[in-house]
């Protein structure tokens, strides 16, 4: 590297054969680390003979001076994930702590990880909401980038594969049993699992069959293969082939409440009232579900409760000088219930 260049924290840790983490500690003079002499002289000398000069941005949030937890949503913003957000932000106030969101919804793989690749240095902390990668290898590249990054949590499930912690939302088994046994109790026959295309392609769908057909129910999946982004269209679509049907399910659960509201509002253009002909159970936390009357069921999660456990934990890693981005663990589960039923 020419002599006049700019050298950054990285390149002097790839010359020197040490961690990015290390080097950090090194140059900033951190007391609570403790190194070898001879590894501290050896990256004293190689900044100085690099030009090694600090980023004074950087340099201020690692001292908190500017404390900003950047959030990086990849996926649909549903009504209940703003929501999510708006309480994320609520919980790092409190703590003197700024929230950044950056919405790449719709890009590709490749222009998300370029942008994490750019900024993953700069923020205290970094908190990531659906990424909503495509490809496999993304997630491989993913947990690459996070090995030398500033402490990070994984708000709504694991990421496969990477060291980033994360707070889990149960959507799984223990939920869809809570479920299919409140169908059973009001002697439901008919039910329907109505999903957005993404969750279409889980497993999720194949465990609810399952489930139903355990309580002596017919199951079938609804979906709209052509809106994967937009839940209230994805509603609108699929409440055009119910109207069709001479008969419908006697229960239907929305895995988000934007499909839940629009089912209702199609069926009432066509002046029916589909909450006469079928009970409806919708699976977010938005706060129009509270409007009707009354109120939409719904199966949620403790929004205050799943930011709270989140912010904690990743202040407590920012505050006490981490340098080590997460060992992949679980932090907390936060389980889904149902209310207003």
């Amino acid at each position: 590297m020419n002599r006049s260049a700019r050298a950054g924290l990285k390149d002097v840790a790839k010359r020197c054969g040490l961690s990015y983490a290390a080097v950090s500690h090194i140059l900033s003079g951190k007391p609570n680390y403790k190194f070898k002499r001879e590894t501290v002289e050896l990256v004293l000398e190689t900044a100085r003979e690099m030009n090694y000069r600090p980023n004074q941005f950087a340099s201020s949030l690692r001292k908190q001076e500017n404390q900003i937890i950047s959030c990086i949503v990849g996926d649909a913003l549903r009504h209940s994930d703003s929501a999510h957000l708006k309480q994320l932000e609520l919980e790092l106030n409190q703590r003197n702590y700024n929230l950044v969101v950056q919405i790449l919804i719709g890009q590709p793989d490749e222009v998300k990880l370029d942008f994490i690749r750019r900024m993953i240095n700069f923020p205290a902390g970094i908190a990531l909401w659906s990424l909503g990668f495509q490809k496999r290898e993304s997630w491989q590249t993913l947990a690459e980038l996070f090995k030398n990054a500033p402490p990070s949590i994984m708000l709504n499930s694991p990421c496969p594969g990477s060291n980033i912690d994360y707070v889990k939302i149960l959507w799984g088994s223990d939920m869809l049993d809570c479920l299919i046994d409140f169908f059973r109790k009001r002697n439901y026959k008919k039910v329907a699992l109505c999903s957005t295309e993404l969750e279409s392609r889980s497993d999720y769908p194949g465990r609810f069959m399952e489930l139903a057909a355990q309580a002596g129910m017919t199951a079938e999946l609804l979906y709209d293969p052509f809106s994967e982004n937009d839940h209230f269209l994805s509603g609108r679509n699929i409440a055009k082939k119910l109207l069709k049907r001479k008969s419908l399910p006697d229960a239907i659960y929305c895995t988000s409440d934007e499909i839940a509201f629009s089912l209702i509002t199609a069926f009432s253009e066509q002046k029916r009232n589909i909450r006469d002909e079928v009970y409806i159970v919708g699976g977010g936390d938005s706060a129009f579900a509270h409007w009707y009357d009354p109120p939409l069921p719904m199966f949620v999660h403790d929004i205050p409760q799943l930011m709270k456990t989140a912010v904690d934990d990743l202040i407590m890693r920012i505050e006490r000088g981490d340098t080590v981005t997460g060992t992949g663990r679980c932090v907390a589960e936060i389980t889904r219930r149902l209310f207003n039923a």
